[in-house]
């Protein structure tokens, strides 16, 4: 790798700053210390090495960015988004970033700004894009295969990851539902670096095939820096439907768990526990239970307000006999009275009936109406 030499005032300065420096992002991409111009004396394996050590050294505190990043989680919900923070804890070591180019031929992701480790947003979606399309078969309960799977697969993917249409003729754009952002270091746990070690054998194999795979070449280690297993990280997520919401938290719980995250997954890096997974299920039976209890005391709310406009039988009795005429006692009055549901009612409605029409009754004595109305007077 060819280095290119700086300016004696800028050498200067970076090694100033690189002695003074606790952020491990500029210590590991910016403040790569060379002799003056001549880089011929740039000792890889030398630098690594106190590199790393000075990385170990470092107090990385993350609390406070992860309080600020679900601050910010919190605000979106307030604006009508669904939102979900997850936190779940490493299993292994974990290596992010590993292939970024960097002058020690090993890369490594920190914040560019305040330096902590952290998992791109790109990465998670990623991850969940993979669960989706490697181990996801049953929806809605169904196991499917073949072309229905496939099918299916790909209108979950469109709709949550969002898509890009290749033709030109026809506009078949989609915004995902979930918006997927960088996962940081809680500050729950210590956060705490370790190295390790890729020990490649057939290194002139590698840089040209015209080289044979021969066990006479010798190992070269190459270390490289992970971060220590027992590291919790905050993932969060949002979306304004609760649906696509619990779908791409179950994937990326899952994703986490069983395919890992970063470089060197197949070696067991990047696991996480899946313990989040059974309070994800908590979560959404107990939002499922929230939104039926809101449905019912919606339909409760409902049937107050109707009960507000349908009169009780005693009521609409009343009404009828302060606006009945005559020609309604054998009609309406008397089908309201019979609509009486206690015995008291009905005594004190048929006596009321006979104080406002008494004459008139007396009139239809022989109707069965009539004697139904007298027989419950007299009680």
């Amino acid at each position: 790798m060819a280095y290119l030499p700086l300016p004696d005032d800028t050498h200067k300065a970076f090694q100033k700053n690189g002695k003074s420096s606790d952020n491990a992002f500029l210590l590991f991409n910016r403040y790569l210390e060379g002799e003056g111009y001549n880089f011929d004396s740039f000792d890889t394996k030398k630098t690594k090495e106190e590199l790393y050590a000075k990385i170990q050294k470092i107090n990385i505190e993350t609390a406070a960015f992860a309080n600020r990043a679900e601050a910010s989680i919190n605000r979106l919900e307030k604006a009508g988004f669904k939102t979900r923070i997850i936190k779940l804890t490493s299993v292994s070591r974990l290596i992010v970033g590993l292939g970024d180019k960097n002058a020690l031929e090993v890369g490594f992701t920190f914040h560019p700004l305040y330096g902590y480790p952290y998992i791109p947003g790109s990465s998670l979606k990623g991850l969940c894009r993979s669960w989706l399309e490697i181990a996801e078969n049953n929806f809605g309960g169904k196991e499917l295969d073949g072309d229905e799977l496939t099918r299916q697969i790909r209108s979950e993917s469109r709709e949550i990851f969002g898509s890009v249409s290749k033709s030109e003729t026809e506009s078949e754009n989609k915004l995902g539902d979930v918006l997927f952002f960088d996962a940081i270091p809680t500050g729950d746990t210590k956060l705490a670096f370790d190295v390790d070690i890729m020990n490649p054998h057939y290194s002139p194999y590698y840089s040209d095939p015209q080289n044979p795979p021969g066990d006479w070449y010798s190992p070269v280690p190459i270390k490289f820096l992970t971060i220590r297993e027992g590291a919790t990280f905050a993932f969060f997520l949002a979306s304004r439907f609760e649906d696509s919401l619990n779908k791409a938290a179950t994937w990326l719980v899952n994703g986490l768990s069983e395919l890992g995250i970063g470089s060197k997954t197949s070696s067991g890096y990047g696991y996480f526990d899946p313990a989040d997974l059974e309070e994800i299920k908590r979560q959404k039976l107990k939002e499922a239970n929230e939104a039926e209890l809101r449905k019912i005391q919606k339909l409760k709310e409902k049937a107050a307000e109707l009960a507000k406009n349908v009169k009780s039988p005693l009521q609409t009795f009343r009404d009828n006999l302060d606006n009945g005429i005559k020609e309604n006692l054998g009609g309406i009055i008397y089908d309201s009275w019979k609509a009486l549901e206690s015995d008291a009612e009905k005594i004190e409605g048929a006596k009321a009936i006979f104080e406002k029409f008494g004459k008139i009754l007396k009139k239809k004595k022989g109707k069965d109406f009539v004697k139904d109305l007298t027989e419950w007077a007299n009680k």
